[in-house]
């Protein structure tokens, strides 16, 4: 079945770029487009990287998710690609796309200091990006990148709180 993911909102590129930007995710990705892989697979193939690749991919509803019995006939997590293609119609300004592609390409640390003081900021409630942003002495693009990158945060309409199924680096 063919499933277009139509990209509207500029933000949401932070997702396509970052869960692609290495070779062992782009692997990964590709992989997962053409077969189910089960988590055991994944980490032996990718390690950890693979692990939370797949984890962020969840998070984003960009894989599907199904149990299966592998060879112990236990029950384990398989996932595939969810979409086989992308639509992208965006217009922003060129400040915005700036503040996308700077958040997508900060490194691990760096992103984390910001994603950190967000999630002090948040604590366990939901509050408006605009109002984090300016806590944070940033764009309310830059917040709404950061929550869209990380697997500890979530965007729900105009506002951003932890996550719900924080699994972090490694599954549960």
């Amino acid at each position: 079945m063919n499933r277009i993911k139509v990209i509207t909102d500029p933000v949401e590129l932070v997702l396509i770029i970052h869960t692609i930007n290495s070779n062992t995710k782009k692997r990964l990705f590709n992989e997962l487009s053409n077969e189910w892989l089960t988590e055991t697979i994944i980490k032996e193939k990718y390690g950890e990287e693979g692990i939370s690749t797949v984890s962020l991919l969840n998070k984003l509803k960009l894989v599907e998710v199904k149990w299966q019995t592998n060879q112990n006939n236990q029950a384990e997590k398989a996932y595939r690609t969810y979409y086989s293609a992308f639509q992208i119609n965006i217009t922003a300004p060129i400040s915005e796309m700036v503040d996308i592609m700077y958040i997508t390409s900060l490194s691990n640390s760096k992103f984390n200091e910001i994603e950190n003081k967000i999630l002090k900021i948040v604590g366990n409630e939901w509050k408006f990006y605009t109002d984090i942003s300016k806590e944070v002495g940033v764009s309310p693009s830059v917040i709404k990148a950061v929550a869209k990158r990380s697997t500890k945060l979530e965007v729900k309409g105009h506002k951003i709180g932890k996550s719900e199924s924080i699994e972090g680096p490694q599954f549960k």
